[in-house]
């Protein structure tokens, strides 16, 4: 490591140091340790807070189930919590958890917020038109049929790629046809 590394990595430690000592409250030091360490693997190393702290790969998919279970349940609040705990963990490098926020704030029928992380997923998967076909769906039922078939027309077009999406993009041309058609009684009215 040269020279101008390893003073910034000290001045790096000193700087999480200080700022853990401030908030220390009646936390042992050990603990006060551990999260120093973490700060500094996740703020300086870059890793996820999942690798600072050696949280195994199986724990993960063990909270994901539970998290899918409320889901499927109808608890999408629940669901939500530990989708949420899951993406910070992660921070963001599984891009599943961030669909599972989308889909648990789309069934609560908080769509800005399904939006808001269908986007999300999107980046982080490109090439997989889902997400715009759920965000059609978000603005079908915020009564904005523009933006819906626009969405719609956006996952038609990501769906075409691929032919994995052979159904799917059965679903969105059939949406389309009705979308298209619900728009222009709109348009006339």
């Amino acid at each position: 490591m040269s020279v101008q590394k390893e003073e910034l990595t000290k001045e790096m430690k000193q700087l999480i140091h200080a700022a853990v000592q401030e908030v220390k409250g009646n936390a042992p030091p050990e603990t006060l340790a551990m999260i120093e360490e973490t700060l500094f693997k996740t703020q300086v190393l870059g890793y996820s807070p999942k690798e600072a702290m050696g949280i195994p790969e199986d724990w993960l998919e063990e909270v994901y189930l539970i998290g899918y279970n409320f889901f499927q349940s109808g608890k999408y609040e629940r669901a939500l919590t530990i989708f949420h705990l899951l993406a910070l963990l992660v921070a963001g490098r599984d891009p599943r958890f961030t669909f599972a926020i989308a889909a648990s704030y789309h069934h609560m029928k908080q769509y800005p917020d399904a939006i808001s992380y269908y986007m999300l997923y999107q980046i982080l998967d490109l090439a997989n038109p889902l997400s715009y076909y759920h965000i059609f769906d978000c603005f079908k039922n915020m009564d904005n049929p523009y933006l819906a078939i626009k969405a719609l027309k956006t996952a038609k077009e990501l769906a075409n790629k691929d032919p994995k999406y052979a159904q799917l993009l059965a679903k969105i041309d059939l949406e389309l046809t009705t979308s298209n058609s619900a728009v222009a009684v709109t348009k006339a009215s």
